[in-house]
């Protein structure tokens, strides 16, 4: 498994891969490496009970991702979840936030319950790492703040919903960071405990429902409803992208 300072190394190069082919994937890309910066920092800074743990929990967790993306370069299969946001990706309708939240949900609530399951197979070892898995919703949500400042400045008419629909703590227009972070832990201790063969079945069963709802982001109801906030978008993907890199430093 890949260490922090190699998924970032990797996520860079992901990033690129898909500027270089004008593909909306980048979006997701550069704000998971924002987020990984993020970690990284917090590592380097303590903020953890177990740096170790974490670097190798980080590293695990980001494997999931990068191994979608290159089973989505080779044309190979993929969660359902993902093939949505790899999918969807080519909709020209859809605003940046959309593609932001189906890389988000695919990530959050199908890979990080995956990836917590292998760090934890005692009660003690799941007490331990909860505290530190904790942290990170701090730091997420320190970083939210910067990275919907920052994408106002590509996508003007955002901002002016947020405000409109009123604030709420972790969120990104309503999806709750902590609330799905929170799943994730349930789902990756379902996994972790679950009995023989429970396992895939499990898996199959969360792929099912996050896909579901990542059909649900890209409904086209929900998007001619945003159609207002697309016309006012920037489409310089390259723009984009350094906007939303902007908040890990």
């Amino acid at each position: 498994m890949p260490s922090i300072h190699d998924a970032l190394s990797q996520l860079s190069q992901i990033i690129n891969y898909f500027l270089m082919r004008d593909s909306k994937l980048s979006f997701f890309a550069a704000l998971y490496y924002t987020m990984t910066s993020r970690i990284s920092q917090a590592i380097d800074n303590d903020r953890f009970q177990d740096r170790a743990r974490m670097d190798a929990f980080d590293g695990v967790f980001a494997s999931q991702y990068l191994t979608a993306v290159h089973r989505c370069r080779l044309r190979e299969r993929v969660p359902k979840c993902w093939m949505v946001s790899f999918e969807e990706s080519s909709n020209p309708s859809l605003v940046i936030l959309q593609h932001l939240l189906l890389g988000i949900n695919a990530h959050i609530n199908f890979d990080l319950g995956i990836a917590l399951s292998q760090m934890f197979h005692t009660d003690k070892e799941q007490n331990a790492f909860r505290s530190d898995f904790d942290v990170i919703n701090d730091i997420l949500a320190e970083l939210i703040d910067d990275v919907q400042a920052n994408l106002a400045t590509v996508s003007p008419s955002l901002l002016l919903l947020d405000q409109l629909g009123g604030r709420t703590d972790e969120s990104l227009l309503g999806f709750s960071l902590s609330k799905a972070r929170d799943q994730a832990w349930s789902f990756g201790v379902a996994l972790s405990f679950a009995p023989s063969g429970g396992r895939s079945l499990l898996m199959r069963a969360q792929d099912q429902l996050v896909g579901g709802f990542g059909r649900m982001l890209s409904h086209r109801l929900l998007t001619v409803s945003l159609a207002p906030i697309r016309s006012t978008e920037s489409s310089d993907l390259r723009a984009i992208v350094r906007a939303i890199q902007t908040a890990s430093q």
